[in-house]
């Protein structure tokens, strides 16, 4: 019964199958592992990694399938032994560079070989991969049973790969997507968008005043609401700044229905505890949009890790047009997949905004653009095919590359002015402009320099200054160089909707940086402008700087030695015990 032609048949599908399943999953699963975004950005959930695994695994072995049996039908079994011995030792020869890459003992051996005889390294690769053939071919027969056998492993290991990374994704399973009520639905909607290092200067032009030739949206902030001109941040990091700014708005969760836009899964998931319950989340976790770009992304990163660096430059030229007509950031451009949902949730932001559901709501955006990578041209598209950053403690500020990173940054906050425009217009559409509250910031400006070995680092303006343009009934339209710092959001977001500045939220910043001042407030204290830097990589402290308005500088006051609470590291806190998390 066994031996019936039908059964016979069957078997070798399943066999070619097998050979065909267990060669692709040990060449795709551990380079799309580790092709992951950066967990502390991006999240990826397993409905995403399952259709990745789809496409470029389960489709991949359909193909090979049909292959075979094609060559099968068509060219016997001569056809058939050499087809199946390129497949395996195809298989086996990128198992090898797997190894070369992200096994520590190769990796290091691999390093040292380049270095030391860099000619020799790629005849030695090649020597082991033709050595992969020989065995193969002269042993057909053991390699076949081989991946025959290891078919059931493959099925495992890629049926686990989609929820086997708690760190990736266990947390989708805990998070609640469901839209919390609003308390009061006649109160004006408040809109409040941070980007991220977005410099005050970078906005202006020769004159001194916003660039109205290339950033009209921006201009046209300043020109209809009010435009603070001496806005500063207090921290350094995002991590610090963010957090409390998502304070407080989580404070008036009472009386609005508090939406939080977040693309970083490092915030977004301190706060995942609250959603559904007293807060609609809409980041990162929540984002739908493109997933088969996504999938895209995520295949042409294993991709590009699989290829030498050589053979990534031949194949730009043909790979990197198709990746940006399917809307997928050229791998190089965004290795740490930062902007790969960027343009996703401005659009999620902007979709949400309807004359019907707007009263009641505070709806909080906080977006990594302009942050580098610097990719992004003033209408969207990707405009680089190499990583561009904003760091240049390894650059001479002599050598020019300052200035060509100006121009690049300086185009991406063009598409953020676009993005400006279009929150504007679909505000203007939905009657809301004229009485809806706005507020446009940035967390901290352009960092040049990171804090390393214990050393202070030097600030300055393009650090400190931020933008604060600021559109409501309750602001007067104009310039104003009030001294506002972040630590006065919550007074100020109070004090805008009617609300007692006093009754705002304290923040672990005050305690270095004095309590916050409603930037509607008449008087005001005297106090100098406080900026601090968070050294977290050694023994955990911070330098606190202030800003001398005689000599237009920012000067390294002390070391507090203390941490503020960076609740997005675990609330960790060193010193006094009984400081606030």
């Amino acid at each position: 019964m066994l031996s019936s032609p039908p059964v016979q048949t069957a078997l070798e599908v399943l066999k070619a199958l097998a050979i065909a399943f267990s060669a692709v999953a040990l060449v795709t699963v551990q380079f799309l592992r580790n092709s992951l975004p950066a967990p502390h950005i991006l999240l990826v959930p397993s409905v995403l990694m399952v259709k990745t695994v789809l496409l470029f695994v389960v489709l991949p072995s359909l193909i090979l399938l049909v292959i075979d049996r094609l060559i099968a039908w068509r060219f016997s079994e001569r056809g058939l032994f050499f087809f199946r011995s390129a497949l395996m030792a195809g298989a086996l020869v990128i198992v090898l560079r797997q190894l070369q890459l992200f096994w520590d003992p190769t990796e290091r051996l691999a390093e040292q070989i380049q270095e030391f005889a860099p000619l020799i390294f790629p005849l030695l690769f090649l020597a082991i991969c033709g050595l992969f053939v020989i065995v193969v071919v002269r042993f057909h027969g053991v390699a076949s049973s081989f991946f025959l056998y290891f078919a059931p492993a493959a099925v495992l290991l890629v049926a686990i790969m989609p929820f086997e990374d708690n760190r990736q994704h266990r947390k989708f399973s805990q998070y609640d997507d469901q839209e919390v009520t609003r308390p009061d639905a006649d109160s004006p909607p408040v809109y409040i968008i941070v980007f991220d290092e977005l410099s005050y200067e970078a906005l202006l032009g020769p004159d001194g005043q916003i660039d109205a030739a290339v950033l009209p949206n921006f201009a046209r902030l300043a020109a209809e609401g009010m435009h603070v001109t001496n806005a500063t941040t207090n921290q350094f990091y995002t991590w610090l700044v963010v957090p409390e700014l998502i304070d407080s708005i989580l404070s008036l969760s009472g009386e609005y229905e508090v939406r939080l836009y977040e693309q970083a899964e490092r915030i977004e998931g301190h706060f995942s505890p609250l959603c559904g319950s007293e807060i609609t989340c809409r980041g990162v976790r929540h984002l739908t949009l493109n997933q088969g770009s996504l999938s895209l992304d995520l295949g042409a990163r294993a991709f590009y890790a699989l290829l030498p660096d050589r053979v990534q430059s031949l194949t730009r030229p043909v790979l990197h047009p198709l990746l940006r007509a399917a809307g997928v950031v050229p791998p190089p451009a965004d290795p740490l997949g930062l902007h790969m949902v960027s343009r996703d949730l401005l659009s999620l932001y902007l979709s949400d905004i309807t004359a019907s559901d707007a009263p009641g709501r505070i709806s909080f955006i906080h977006s990594l653009l302009p942050h580098h990578p610097l990719i992004f041209a003033a209408d969207g598209d990707f405009s680089s095919d190499e990583y561009r950053r904003l760091t240049f403690l390894q650059f001479d500020a002599a050598d020019g590359v300052f200035d060509a990173r100006w121009i690049q940054y300086r185009d991406q906050i063009a598409y953020v002015d676009a993005f400006i425009g279009d929150l504007l217009d679909r505000l203007e559409q939905e009657g809301l402009l004229d009485v809806a509250t706005v507020i446009v910031t940035a967390d901290h400006g352009m960092r040049l320099h990171f804090p390393f070995d214990s050393n202070p680092i030097f600030v300055d303006s393009l650090v400190t200054r931020i933008p604060m343009f600021i559109l409501s009934p309750s602001a007067t339209p104009g310039a104003s160089d009030v001294d506002y710092q972040h630590v006065d959001f919550a007074a100020s977001l109070y004090e805008l909707l009617g609300l007692d500045p006093s009754a705002a939220p304290v923040s672990n910043t005050s305690l270095a940086a004095g309590p916050g001042v409603s930037i509607l407030a008449e008087e005001r204290p005297e106090r100098s402008k406080t900026f601090l830097v968070y050294d977290y990589r050694n023994q955990p402290h911070f330098w606190r700087y202030s800003f001398n308005a005689e000599t237009a500088e920012w000067t390294l006051l002390d070391d507090i030695g203390w941490l503020l609470g960076d609740r997005t590291l675990g609330g960790i806190q060193v010193g006094d015990p009984d400081l606030p998390r």
